[in-house]
């Protein structure tokens, strides 16, 4: 019982978001140029069909496969940069600078070199996590005890043991929150690679939909991109959750205790 109110505690504001939507488009208070109603999202849907799911598949598998990839290289290069200085010395500055650049200014670049292939649409989509990703390996590395580590290093533990033994479980609280926000910058990532030219994917579809100013596809289009980040991030937290159980301050990061929401006496 205690789980259904909170489960309608939660649909409490996007029912009223779709209230206040259905309302405004009802009494024509904005037109529908710039709002379509949410019949005529519907009816949107209807007219696409499945090609939607299609262009859906399209955009996970870029998705998918440029966030994992951004991930693996972020993390290599940042546990790269912990261990030896000189790496960090050379390349600190250059993630540094990556971090806040806007990677989709590079996306012409990435249409030069590449074209409209996928793998450089792919490669795009990685660099930009794999930047975040990588910075963030380094600053949490910082928050390790040092304490732990100097004990490591009084039983004379190598290099390799101090890193999977205390900097790798040191570092993951602070890095799963990363990894989500890394997740809705691949999911941006990748909506820009489609609209540079893609043969297939949602981005593909909101960029017909707004050349041919048909709001309600374009309306359409991006909550099924949303819900598609959300649920890669359902999955993730769930993933996550489920491998680091052991780690209380990791699970607290992932949401996993929401529905704990009250205050403990």
């Amino acid at each position: 019982m205690k789980q259904i109110q909170h489960f309608l505690l939660r649909l409490v504001v996007p029912s009223f978001l779709l209230v206040l939507w259905w309302t405004i488009t009802s009494l024509r208070l904005i037109s529908p140029l710039y709002l379509p109603s949410p019949l005529e999202v519907i009816q949107a849907a209807r007219d696409v069909g499945p090609e939607l799911g299609v262009h859906a598949l399209a955009t996970f598998v870029r998705l998918a496969i440029g966030f994992g990839s951004g991930v693996a290289m972020g993390y290599g290069l940042g546990l790269l940069m912990v261990l030896y200085g000189p790496i960090a010395f050379i390349l600190g500055p250059v993630v540094d600078g990556g971090r806040p650049t806007p990677i989709s200014a590079t996306m012409p670049f990435f249409l030069l070199w590449f074209g409209f292939a996928l793998y450089g649409q792919v490669l795009f989509i990685a660099l930009g996590v794999m930047l975040i990703m990588s910075g963030a390996v380094l600053d949490a590395s910082k928050a390790v005890s040092p304490h732990l580590i100097r004990v490591a290093q009084s039983f004379r533990a190598s290099r390799w043991q101090l890193l999977r033994t205390v900097i790798m479980p040191g570092m993951l609280p602070q890095l799963v929150p990363t990894i989500r926000v890394c997740l809705g910058i691949a999911g941006s990532l990748t909506a820009v690679s489609e609209f540079m030219g893609a043969d297939s994917g949602l981005g593909t579809l909101m960029e017909l939909a707004r050349r041919t100013l048909r709001t309600e596809s374009l309306v359409l289009v991006s909550l099924v991109l949303a819900m598609l980040v959300l649920s890669c991030d359902f999955i993730l937290r769930q993933y996550l959750s489920r491998r680091l159980t052991w780690m209380s301050s990791s699970t607290e990061a992932l949401g996993v205790n929401y529905s704990d929401w009250r205050v403990q006496e």
